[in-house]
C-alpha cells in the first residue's frame, strides 16, 4: 500500500472546477505517474462525500478516455483501474487513518505558515537569529513547532508514494 496526498491552499485558490475537483485531478495525474514508474495497477478509495461523489467518477471516467485537463499537457490515465470507490470513514481503518494524517499535514501548513511570521517579526529585534534555533527557543508556541517538526519527521520517514502541493 502507498500513500499520497495533494495538498492546496483554500485562501489562494480562486480557479475553476471546485476545488475538491482541481485536488482530485492531481491526485489521479500524481498516482498515474506512481503507478507508472512501478508499471503496477491501482485503484482509488475515498471518503465518502455525496456531494461530489458523481462529479469525481465522472471526472474519472473522462480521463481515462481522454486524459487529464488540468496542466500544460494532458495525462493519458491507463494505470488507475475501475472506478473511484467511496466507503464511510467510521467503517475503514485505513481511510481513518488517511484523515488523521490529512488532519496533522493540515496542521503541519498552518503551523508553518504561523511560524515564519512569527519568525519575522522576532527577526526584526534580532537579525542574527536562526530559524531552527529559534524554534527550539521558549518563544516559538510549543503547539505549532510540534505540528510543523511532525510533517518533516513524517516526509523524513518517507511513508509517502507521493505529495503535490498547489499553488
Amino acid at each position: 500500500m502507498a500513500v499520497g496526498y495533494v495538498c492546496i491552499k483554500k485562501c489562494k485558490y480562486f480557479a475553476r472546477p471546485h476545488i475538491h475537483q482541481t485536488a482530485f485531478t492531481l491526485l489521479v495525474e500524481k498516482a498515474e505517474e506512481r503507478l507508472k514508474q512501478l508499471d503496477v495497477h491501482g485503484l482509488l478509495i475515498a471518503d465518502e462525500n455525496q456531494e461530489f461523489e458523481q462529479r469525481l467518477i465522472d471526472d474519472l471516467d473522462r480521463y481515462k478516455q481522454l486524459g487529464t485537463d488540468f496542466g500544460y499537457k494532458k495525462i493519458p490515465i491507463e494505470k488507475i483501474i475501475d472506478s473511484v470507490h467511496f466507503v464511510k470513514s467510521n467503517n475503514n481503518y485505513i481511510v481513518q487513518l488517511c484523515d488523521v494524517l490529512c488532519f496533522i499535514l493540515n496542521k503541519s501548513f498552518i503551523a508553518h505558515d504561523e511560524l515564519s511570521s512569527l519568525f519575522e517579526t522576532a527577526k526584526k529585534s534580532s537579525p542574527a537569529l536562526v530559524f531552527n534555533t529559534w524554534l527550539d527557543d521558549v518563544e516559538a508556541p510549543k503547539g505549532k513547532v510540534y505540528f510543523y517538526k511532525a510533517r518533516y519527521k513524517l516526509n523524513a520517514a518517507k511513508p509517502w508514494t507521493f505529495s503535490k502541493e498547489f499553488p
